[in-house]
């Protein structure tokens, strides 16, 4: 049997796409379907088909378009699919079937053109209709096809790394459906599935990473053992001088999208309120934060303690006071440009220990407290600052909490 240039042409795809799968290939790729369109049409080669595949996957086109040595042409490719898979509502319609992807190409006397039409415009139809037309006087035009089904990507979001989704009309995972899943400053691209403009490429962390908050950690150390060896106005100095290294030092791209869980650690300024600090010295206190989230809402378990030095008027007149809380409640986050806010509610119950605040208390020593939580999150990479202030309202004594806490942290 003697081959036409047409039959060349399938064979030698066919041959490009066995060859990975030769040499090995991670996801390797299925044939569904191969054929010629010619324009204009002849008997045993139609200038339309209609494509249709079993199983699941994702849709790739490989085509091959050729003129003759004296002959050129312009011409349209539109590939169409009857079936409704969710396409986005602004997906236009042609003769009542869904317009996927279209292609002009204008050709010389004997020019070839080889081109691959990709699964972020063919999606996961099941069914495909090829349609070759000219856009004005064309002669014989060759028009060699390859159908590709290609695995998933992904089903669910399940499937996805913990900052993906899953698209599943072109079963694939990708960092963004639609601008509201953006930062405010960018905007989501259907054909990539990822916000623009972009702060960094490929795997690279956000300016300002891992150095800058090594250094930001390494200072903070040295002020506390310092500002310690100058009197009770340490812890003070400690935090404010620690939140604007951070500042300084820190600067990183757009906020990233929020990791599944994570843990915090820290500490920073406490300071009583109300009738029950009477005599209490502003202190300091240690901070374990624990967040279990989903994008733009979670719930949060954290610990806090603080230590304050107290004076008064009868024993003890110079003693300690600590305060040991454990509480939780939700929390909501909004990516503003480089930072995360965050707000919460929370529920806590208060102990405390030392007799520096007996005279305010009395022999109690258990209280109820509600409040609220308002920080900021930086992120570099997996891991995170965050810089925080809470409040808490005891429920039965007269007086409050406030804290001021810097931490830093890592997302799972």
């Amino acid at each position: 049997m003697k081959l036409g240039r047409g039959h060349l042409g399938i064979l030698a795809m066919t041959a490009a796409l066995a060859l990975p799968g030769l040499v090995g290939c991670d996801t390797p790729s299925d044939p569904a379907a191969l054929g010629t369109l010619c324009l204009p049409a002849t008997q045993g080669c139609p200038d339309a088909v209609s494509l249709s595949r079993s199983g699941v996957g994702r849709n790739a086109l490989e085509v091959e378009i050729a003129t003759g040595l004296d002959e050129s042409a312009a011409l349209t490719l539109t590939i169409t699919t009857p079936t409704d898979i969710g396409l986005p509502s602004e997906t236009p319609r042609v003769d009542e079937r869904w317009l996927l992807a279209t292609r002009e190409y204008t050709l010389g006397p004997g020019e070839r053109v080889v081109e691959r039409i990709e699964p972020s415009e063919l999606t996961v139809a099941p069914e495909l209709t090829l349609e070759l037309t000219s856009n004005g006087s064309a002669g014989p035009v060759e028009l060699n096809y390859l159908l590709i089904s290609e695995p998933l990507e992904c089903i669910d979001d399940n499937d996805c790394a913990r900052r993906e989704r899953c698209e599943p009309v072109y079963g694939r995972c990708a960092n963004c459906l639609s601008d509201s899943d953006c930062a405010p400053t960018q905007s989501c691209s259907r054909e990539s599935g990822r916000c623009f403009p972009e702060a960094q490429t490929g795997c690279q962390t956000t300016s300002g990473g891992g150095p800058a908050a090594l250094l930001t950690l390494l200072t903070a150390l040295i002020l506390l053992a310092w500002r310690r060896r100058q009197g009770p106005a340490g812890p003070a100095a400690f935090a404010a001088a620690t939140l604007t290294l951070a500042m300084l030092t820190l600067t990183p791209g757009e906020a990233r999208a929020a990791p599944g869980a994570s843990l915090s650690t820290g500490g920073g300024l406490r300071l009583l309120m109300g009738e029950v600090a009477t005599g209490a010295s502003p202190g300091w206190g240690v901070a374990l934060n624990q967040e279990f989230r989903w994008r733009f809402a979670g719930m949060s378990l954290h610990f806090m303690s603080g230590n304050h030095a107290t004076t008064n008027d009868s024993p003890p007149f110079d003693a300690n006071a600590q305060t040991f809380a454990l509480g939780g409640g939700p929390r909501g986050y909004y990516p503003i440009g480089p930072v995360e806010a965050q707000l919460g509610l929370d529920y806590m119950r208060v102990g405390l220990a030392g007799t520096g605040l007996v005279q305010n208390t009395g022999l109690d020593r258990d209280f109820h407290a509600l409040g609220g939580v308002a920080g900021a999150r930086w992120s570099f990479g997996d891991f995170h600052l965050i810089g925080r202030a809470t409040y808490h309202q005891l429920v039965d004594a007269s007086g409050g909490m406030l804290g001021v806490d810097l931490m830093v942290g890592m997302g799972f």
